[in-house]
């Protein structure tokens, strides 16, 4: 809240947000809420895209696919995260499977952007 008692417009716009449905598929998520979630993934360290794709069990990916994804980054504004999720969207990856993908990271930050709640 502001000093006048009123709600400011992004507080509000925050808390209006619709949680989404555990089974909503990833290809559905808006793109403000995938770049975000991209931007996390995109920074080195063991809680990047490739660290998703080890956590996600029901995609699989041989090594060429998963260097194609990575030569994202040599592109401008080019996202190794941002075609991971892409490709995972197309394959009919949940929304749910993202989450306990993330969870198994431990990637909270990451749950947060996409709008997660918990149980």
């Amino acid at each position: 809240m502001t000093t006048n008692g009123m709600k400011s417009r992004s507080a509000e716009a925050h808390a209006t947000k619709k949680p989404i449905a555990k089974q909503q598929l990833l290809a559905d998520l808006d793109y403000p809420t995938l770049k975000s979630l991209a931007d996390l993934l995109d920074i080195p360290g063991d809680r990047n895209w490739r660290g998703l794709i080890a956590a996600m069990p029901s995609c699989r990916y041989d090594q060429v696919t998963v260097e194609r994804f990575g030569m994202n980054a040599s592109r401008p504004n080019g996202s190794p995260a941002y075609a991971t999720l892409q490709d995972m969207g197309n394959r009919g990856v949940t929304h749910k499977q993202l989450v306990d993908a993330l969870k198994r990271m431990q990637f909270d930050l990451a749950l947060e952007k996409i709008g997660y709640r918990g149980d």
